[in-house]
């Protein structure tokens, strides 16, 4: 029996046939996440009319696709169940959003892929990229040649790891795949809504090639107007700092045994994090270089994401500040809204260790042995948190060969890169 068009939230749609209907995109993922993402494209195209020239873009979701042990153990799955309405730190501000669930053109929700791919030309996926493998198995049947999918959230290469693991069940097939960041820090249900916290105003996004991040700016605008094209994955990924971060003071927190630091960073920053967190930037300056991209800035980084999402000012001092001071100020202002806004536990703390070191700075790390440049203190923060968590995070980590990339040359890594 055909579903009757429904505009609402996990808790208002059940999974069921969607028959024939047409839609403009599908949302693949489970979870608070996909309705915000729903939610998010809802109200950014609310004056846009779809290919048939009357009706605004109307959405398809698919769910049941990721292996329900990978989404348990991600961190967006567990967001909804520690989140909590804490106050934030003084001086801090938390860029929010409230999006009513009357907006949401959500036409349907199943768990078969025929019939939630049927009839669409853009997908974006949600969901961890240890799950590609998995979604991949479930929908490359349904695919076909020029699809835009969008990978959001993705870590350092998700696209390349998507199109590798795709190319198994369809090696003719070609798609355009873009990579953006993580759109807001926290999603919860709110009345007849969602309340977005941590919303993102500039957004880094990068696809294979220049021309395929072009193909993908439309349906890119229509998750956040916020857009920075990057040069290419290696940057996008690299410009993500948050990914870096996070592990450090994570890892230092756990060390010092003082977890509800995490809620308050202004408590846990110290020289040694913070020098920690210098010495990865300058080894991340050596990588830039050898692969063409461009130097990797914590502080200005951080401190341009403060002022897109808050009304960060950076203080005003008459006396000469510390490199030190200002990466302290930067971090805080960029970071505590996400750290401040989970309930942290040890083992709360050690999922995220986990997910960060092994989704990203494992394969950091790879990418510099393969350039023959030293990491000492990178490798360093890898081989601590695999001994916190208690298993090699580096052998069970993502690598290069996750992403079909393991026999390239240097040369040619840096040539596909800057294609």
């Amino acid at each position: 029996m055909r579903q009757t068009v429904q505009t609402g939230l996990v808790s208002h749609l059940q999974a069921g046939s969607l028959g024939t209907a047409a839609a403009d995109l599908c949302i693949i993922g489970d979870g608070i996440e996909t309705f915000a993402l729903s939610a998010l494209y809802s109200a950014h195209t609310t004056d846009v009319t779809s290919a048939n020239g009357s009706n605004p873009p109307t959405i398809k979701l698919l769910g049941g696709v990721v292996p329900p042990h990978i989404e348990f153990s991600s961190l967006l799955a567990t967001i909804d169940k520690v989140i909590i309405g804490q106050s934030r730190p003084s001086g801090q501000t938390v860029n929010s959003a409230y999006l009513p669930d009357s907006g949401t053109r959500v036409i349907g929700k199943s768990f078969e892929p025929s019939e939630s791919l049927e009839g669409v030309s853009q997908i974006i996926l949600s969901c961890p990229a240890t799950a590609y493998g998995a979604v991949t198995a479930k929908i490359a049947a349904f695919l076909y040649d020029g699809m835009m999918i969008a990978l959001v959230g993705t870590p350092l290469f998700g696209a390349f790891q998507f199109d590798f693991c795709l190319r198994q069940h369809r090696p003719d097939l070609i798609v355009n795949i873009v990579e953006l960041d993580d759109l807001f820090d926290h999603a919860e249900r709110s009345g007849d809504g969602l309340a977005l916290r941590g919303l993102r105003r500039r957004v880094n996004i990068s696809g294979r090639s220049r021309n395929e991040t072009r193909r993908a700016m439309p349906l890119a605008s229509a998750l956040s107007p916020g857009l920075l094209p990057s040069s290419n994955l290696l940057e996008r990924g690299l410009f993500d700092v948050d990914a870096m971060v996070r592990p450090v003071l994570v890892l230092s927190a756990l060390l010092g045994g003082r977890i509800e630091r995490l809620g308050n960073l202004a408590d846990l920053l110290n020289r040694s994090n913070l020098g920690t967190l210098a010495e990865i930037e300058r080894e991340l300056s050596k990588l830039t270089f050898v692969y063409k991209a461009s130097v990797v800035d914590f502080t200005r980084i951080l401190r341009e994401e403060a002022r897109a999402n808050s009304d960060f000012k950076p203080i005003k001092s008459d006396q000469p500040r510390t490199a030190t001071e200002m990466l302290a100020e930067a971090v805080s202002a960029a970071s505590a809204s996400w750290f401040g806004g989970l309930t942290w536990t040890y083992g709360l703390a050690q999922e995220v260790l986990s997910r960060y070191v092994g989704e990203q700075l494992v394969l950091i790390s790879e990418l510099g042995r393969k350039a023959s440049i030293a990491m000492p203190v990178l490798d360093s923060v890898i081989d601590l948190a695999s001994a916190v968590v208690g298993y090699d995070l580096r052998s069970q980590g993502r690598t290069l060969a996750h992403c079909g990339l393991q026999d390239a040359e240097l040369a040619d890594l840096i040539e596909l890169l800057n294609a």
